[in-house]
């Protein structure tokens, strides 16, 4: 009789076991979704529609039928993702085309639309759109539920059954287990070991079942995988300029890349250095300021003797004289000039050419004294009047009026930054890819700031004998004075072209745990991870081998955004 009423039990606490994880298996089917969709918002229903042109994202409340409605437009540029503005949009229904919609721009992008939908049911909005830039599209929106209860209420109420169903599954079958185990025991010691071993063992792939369905490789994995992915709200893009590019081949330049040091141009320094012994008498310029060439920086007072004054005075005096007496020599050389040009026609031919000839060596001759007398050093009420040699900028001094100087002394520097020139170390077995690029690009200590105005001038003549490199000489156009003097720089010499082959700007391209990524977008509002293998790079663009396909769009710019929503949801 004890043997009937241990066999019964056992049978019983079996079949309620098998009904409690049916119950609970059902509680958890993964064709029922337990919360609301990765496209959706808390409170918000959302469209998605698209085309070549535009991408528009439609977002709106809980819509009731015969009360005023006002829903949100994004429209964005279908390749780059830019928000668009100036739109003309007009919207109607394909249920009741005379139903009346306003549409009213709210900022770059975004559009609130208004109207009234009469009955509980889904509209399909059509959506008229005309710009200048992308001209006319049709598109149409599925699906505008009128009457719908918001996805987030339900999704609550979903979670909140599967809650209460986890929680009572879970205690009873731990009173449960307990009990197989006890009885596991029991009948260890009357029945035979073949029999209680079967009974045990039943329970424990039901405990397997369970613990796999919330541990490792159940729920919480694919939580992990869903890492992969992240969703981004339309209007959180256009506030990251969260910008796209379609992915296409094209030709590809690779790139050798050099380094060098800036050094002024011919032209773009010098320094005014006192011709004798004096004192300061005033400075004209402040460090920083700009000069034109001729412009007077600095007066002097020569430390001179007596006859070492008269003698200059002396050098003066013939100057001026030379120079008059060179006028009055061009004057009559002019004057004669003219009078056989007046009768050309009955000149003979050697006279004219005689009177031009003389006209060109007396103004030479001017012109030559005038230099001379009003070059960088010129003597004024016995002072020294120090001139600027070249148009550009007073670098730093510490000169005072009153300092004593030495004859030879630099008092200031100028430097021109409008044109530089770079020295660059150059190989031998690179030094001829770098003579034959098509292009040059310079970048300096600033990564943000690039120059294409570069141009080689001068090749090497000789070939540095310790490390058997060679210097080549470049031209930088430098009107924004980006690139100082003795500044390093990262020179790239583009070769020509390659054949057609995938390849996007290096901003694009991210990390996640060591291996190169970029961020695909798969949705107006979804973007995914996804793994690149990555082959030739120029310092601008690297070419893909494998991971992305043509069509594709990725993200080129708030990459660092992007990457750290993936991480952190």
């Amino acid at each position: 009789m004890k043997n009937i009423i241990r066999i019964f039990g056992m049978i019983c606490m079996l079949i309620l076991r098998l009904q409690l994880f049916a119950q609970d298996d059902h509680g958890h089917s993964h064709d029922e979704p337990t919360a609301a969709s990765a496209s959706s918002e808390a409170g918000l229903f959302i469209l998605y529609a698209e085309s070549q042109k535009y991408e528009l994202t439609l977002k709106h409340g809980e819509l009731k039928p015969g009360q005023a409605a006002e829903l949100t437009l994004y429209v964005a540029d279908y390749a780059t993702n830019h928000p668009l503005e100036g739109i003309e949009i007009k919207v109607n229904t394909q249920e009741d085309p005379s139903l009346p919609f306003t549409t009213t721009p709210h900022e770059p992008g975004v559009y609130h639309i208004e109207g009234t939908f009469p009955e509980a049911q889904a509209y399909s909005l059509v959506v008229h759109l005309n710009s200048a830039s992308h001209g006319a599209d049709l598109l149409l929106l599925k699906n505008v539920e009128v009457g719908k209860k918001l996805p987030s209420l339900q999704a609550a109420d979903g979670e909140e059954t599967v809650s209460s169903q986890r929680g009572t599954a879970w205690w009873v079958y731990g009173l449960i287990f307990l009990g197989g185990l006890v009885l596991g025991s029991l009948l260890l010691r009357r029945w035979p070991k073949a029999l209680a071993v079967l009974i045990v063992g039943l329970s424990i792939p039901a405990t397997v079942q369970k613990a796999g369905a919330h541990g490792p490789g159940g729920h919480d994995e694919e939580a992990g995988n869903a890492g992969s992915a992240v969703y981004i709200p339309k209007e959180t893009q256009f506030l990251f300029e969260l910008l796209t590019q379609v992915v296409g081949q094209g030709n590809f330049q690779p790139a050798l890349e050099i380094y060098g040091t800036v050094v002024p141009s011919p032209e773009g320094f010098a320094n005014v250095v006192t011709p004798q012994n004096g004192q300061v008498v005033s400075l004209k310029v402040t460090p920083g300021q700009k000069v034109t060439a001729g412009q007077i920086v600095a007066t002097l007072k020569p430390s001179t003797n007596q006859s070492e004054q008269v003698s200059i005075a002396t050098e003066t005096g013939r100057l001026q004289v030379e120079i008059r007496a060179a006028q009055s020599e061009l004057a009559a050389a002019e004057k004669e000039l003219n009078r056989l040009n007046a009768i050309a026609d009955i000149a003979a031919k050697k006279d004219v050419q005689a009177a031009e000839a003389r006209f060109n060596i007396a103004k030479a001759n001017l012109q030559a004294l005038q230099s001379v007398a009003g070059g960088s050093v010129a003597l004024a009420k016995n002072d020294i009047v120090l001139k600027s040699p070249i148009t550009g900028t007073v670098g730093q001094f510490t000169l005072a009026g009153g300092a004593e100087v030495v004859s030879g002394t630099t008092l200031f520097s100028i430097s021109n930054l409008n044109k530089v020139f770079i020295e660059a170390r150059v190989y031998d077995r690179d030094a001829a890819l770098v003579k034959g690029a098509a292009k040059y690009t310079v970048t300096g200590t600033n990564v943000e700031y690039k120059t294409a105005d570069v141009r080689i001038i001068s090749a090497a003549f000789e070939i540095n004998e310790t490390n058997q490199s060679q210097k080549i000489l470049f031209e930088l156009l430098n009107t924004d004075e980006e690139f100082k003097i003795g500044e390093f720089v990262t020179l790239r010499a583009f070769q020509p072209v390659t054949g057609k082959t995938i390849f996007i700007p290096n901003s694009s391209l991210s990390e996640i745990n060591g291996k190169s990524v970029i961020f695909v977008k798969d949705a107006p509002e979804m973007y995914s991870v996804r793994y690149v293998d990555l082959g030739q790079d120029n310092g601008i663009q690297t070419t893909i081998l494998r991971g992305i396909e043509q069509g594709e769009r990725f993200a080129t710019t708030a990459i660092y955004q992007v990457k750290m929503m993936m991480l952190n949801q």
